[in-house]
């Protein structure tokens, strides 16, 4: 490790080669900035990656990643890369929603300005009650109004939806079917404030917005080309190492030790999960309120279920389930490859906030999922599966919990030289791919503003 950044200035050590990470130090490099990023695993991507699975013959994305239209960073990113078409979007919101062996829409309209893009849509979404579609209506400018406050924060968005008279059923079917695909948590257990946050920020602006966008290629080709970018502005990467610890003297960061070797830093950008930050820390900052916080964040998890057929069984894209487990349903082949050799074939089902429970009551919820789809796609009764595989992500995004919002640290801490990225920061995003972008660019902006030489 020594000998591979020999003649180099003393570097910006950035920590965790997930998407946060692999931006702080490509907006760094940018800059003129020395950078050495260190990734425990032998592979790009963080907690976003692909694997080849035996049991499909494909490659698949550890989890089913949806971008929406305001994710402008993570679309700016990917097109520096020379990726344009790594993502295509819909033209405005279209979610076709089954429920109780119905269907129905929830749509933008693209004539229509701010929140009255989602008016048709919700006027027409027969998954509830016509009243239930007009209080819906009428919440829209409430949810503009309200923001960045701590009562908000400690309130559940459940609890702030009840106060102002949306149902159970309005709840289950409209407000959890959205909300925990973007936030990946349920309101009774969701912060109101990350709630109207995000739905502030991805639903109700303009139908640009909110519409969805699919990655059209494995995640791990997009996390290659990064680091491919890396490497020809000087970083350099290494894969497969691990950051034993932090070093501080005197209040400020002095570098890293990595396999037992001290390796000097200007600064350090530590990119790693809200309860990955103590174990690097000496004692006396692991225990700094800053960086303790993290420990009280919960993990919200997401299990992804594909199954390939022998025959193609949907011409569909994309569709949702308004019930108590709200999968999403996606058309992993003609995503990748409209009118290929998949479309219609492969599929994969989404559950975001999924019990992580083994066993039993894994096999009922597969069970579960399996009948729902019978029901909304009657050709996959009698159609015969090649292959399946399940993925279950116990870890995928930390919960946006009642006081989330107020304990998510910023860029800049108290301990000099150290700075922090990752989805979990207070970036004014949910935990998403676009949230660990804009954190690597907010944790640069800030060494490159704070510290000189």
């Amino acid at each position: 490790m020594e000998t591979a950044i020999r003649g180099m200035k003393t570097p910006v050590i950035v920590i965790g080669g997930g998407w946060a990470g692999m931006t702080a130090a490509r907006a760094l490099a940018l800059a003129g900035t020395a950078v050495v990023l260190i990734e425990r695993n032998p592979y790009p991507g963080g907690r976003a990656f692909s694997f080849a699975d035996s049991m499909t013959g494909r490659v698949l994305d550890n989890g089913q990643h949806v971008l929406l239209g305001c994710c402008t960073a993570m679309q700016t990113l990917i097109d520096d890369l020379g990726c344009h078409a790594a993502v295509r979007f819909q033209p405005a919101l279209d979610l076709p929603v089954f429920f109780e062996d119905v269907w129905t829409r929830l749509y933008s309209h693209s004539g229509l300005h701010g929140p009255l893009h989602l008016l048709p849509g919700l006027l027409g979404y027969r998954a509830l009650p016509f009243a239930d579609r007009l209080r819906a209506l009428s919440i829209g400018l409430r949810m503009r109004g309200q923001s960045g406050t701590q009562i908000l924060d400690h309130q559940t968005f459940a609890g702030w939806l009840g106060a102002h008279h949306q149902s159970r059923i309005a709840i289950e079917r409209l407000w959890d079917l959205v909300g925990v695909s973007v936030l990946n948590c349920r309101a009774d257990r969701l912060s109101a404030e990350e709630a109207l946050n995000a739905f502030r920020l991805g639903v109700l602006p303009s139908h640009r917005a909110a519409r969805l966008g699919f990655f059209t290629r494995p995640l791990q080709d997009l996390a290659d080309a990064m680091i491919a970018d890396l490497l020809g502005q000087g970083v350099v990467v290494r894969l497969g190492s691990t950051v034993e610890a932090i070093e501080v003297d005197a209040g400020r960061v002095t570098g890293v030790v990595v396999n037992s070797a001290h390796i000097a830093a200007r600064a350090v950008i530590a990119a790693v999960p809200h309860d990955g930050l103590q174990r690097l820390l000496p004692m006396t900052w692991a225990r700094h309120a800053e960086f303790a916080a993290g420990l009280d964040f919960e993990w919200s998890g997401i299990l992804n279920w594909y199954l390939l057929f022998q025959e193609p069984v949907w011409q569909g894209t994309v569709f949702a389930v308004a019930d108590a487990i709200n999968p999403f349903v996606f058309n992993r082949g003609a995503i990748f490859d409209p009118g290929g050799v998949d479309d219609g074939r492969l599929l994969g089902i989404s559950v975001s906030d999924a019990p992580m429970a083994p066993g039993r009551m894994r096999a009922q919820l597969l069970d579960s999922l399996r009948a729902t789809l019978e029901r909304a796609l009657p050709a996959t009764r009698k159609t015969p599966l090649l292959g399946q595989r399940v993925v279950v992500q116990p870890h995928a995004t930390f919960r946006a919990s009642p006081g989330a919002g107020q304990a998510r640290p910023r860029a800049h801490t108290e301990l000099r030289g150290l700075y922090l990225a990752g989805d979990w920061t207070h970036t004014g995003w949910p935990a998403s791919l676009e949230g660990a972008v804009r954190s690597g660019d907010l944790a640069a902006r800030e060494v490159l503003t704070t510290e000189s030489g």
